[in-house]
């Protein structure tokens, strides 16, 4: 089953996010697209860092918003390390996903929400990703 996120990240229902997080976690735990705990983790921990402050009103919508952009660099970086070409196009699929993530919580109506959406899915897919194994 394939789902495909929301132009603005704020119209992710609970059911959605569980459904695209169960289908991300589980792609990138197994099979080809299989990235290991550790590369995931990496991104995740740069994501939580801007979320804690973002709950802890410690930054404006408009310098979320330039974090959330900030990423986008750190993403390209992790992809094209020379270290992961074993894993190159299963992290730069990674990538766009998240990229796309983030391009929803950018250009949305409700910033607010959409920002709480994609940091419950980002957390989700971790979620998930253990839970199908990820190594």
């Amino acid at each position: 089953m394939e789902i495909n996120i929301p132009t603005d990240l704020k119209d992710l229902n609970p059911q959605m996010l569980v459904e695209y997080s169960e289908e991300l976690g589980k792609r990138f735990a197994t099979g080809n697209d299989a990235i290991t705990t550790s590369q995931l983790r990496n991104v995740f921990s740069d994501i939580k860092r801007i979320q804690l402050n973002w709950k802890a009103k410690k930054m404006t919508e408009e310098e979320l918003v330039g974090k959330l952009q900030l990423l986008k660099p750190k993403l390209a970086y992790a992809a094209g390390k020379p270290s992961q070409r074993k894993k190159q196009d299963a992290i730069k699929k990674l990538k766009n996903e998240l990229e796309s993530a983030i391009d929803s919580v950018v250009n949305s109506g409700d910033k607010k929400k959409a920002a709480n959406n994609f940091f419950n899915l980002v957390e989700a897919i971790v979620a998930y990703h253990k839970y199908y194994g990820g190594k």
